[in-house]
């Protein structure tokens, strides 16, 4: 889930699982390189239900996003900020400077409305599309209709 806040040497995020909030070293995240050459963080498990998360950084122009300025954007640049934090032989320069010009304020964004899992799942229980962006229509499952 979404990493809301990236300072000098901590970051916040939320719980993709549970919705809870944690405060994080920046030596937290340890970066990962998969066998097909794609970089990852991965999350300590959440104290709260021990779901493990990973973050997987693009490295992409900051100024190319379909809906700039918007949360998904702006969370991809804190995820590439924070991989460059952790990982410094990751750094591009070039993107690094673009990047900082979209949080005037520091490295920060706001969870849109929704979006954070309730509090009253139980641990382990994974967030529902309803429950995480809009409400979804009411739809029958086929096994449970009569034929």
């Amino acid at each position: 889930m979404p990493i809301t806040q990236l300072d000098k040497d901590k970051f916040t995020q939320v719980c993709a699982a549970c919705g809870a909030e944690r405060s994080l070293s920046l030596s937290d995240a340890k970066p990962e390189d998969t066998d097909e050459g794609d970089h990852l963080l991965r999350l300590p498990a959440c104290s709260n239900c021990g779901s493990i998360e990973l973050l997987v950084p693009q490295q992409t122009d900051p100024d190319t996003h379909p809906n700039p300025g918007g949360f998904t954007h702006l969370h991809r640049l804190l995820i590439d900020e924070l991989d460059e934090h952790v990982a410094p032989a990751r750094v591009n320069a070039a993107l690094k400077s673009r990047r900082a010009k979209h949080f005037p304020n520091g490295f920060k964004v706001r969870l849109p409305r929704g979006l954070v899992p309730s509090a009253d799942r139980e641990p382990g229980d994974r967030p529902r599309r309803a429950e995480t962006l809009e409400p979804a229509a009411d739809v029958t499952p086929k096994s449970d209709l009569s034929t």
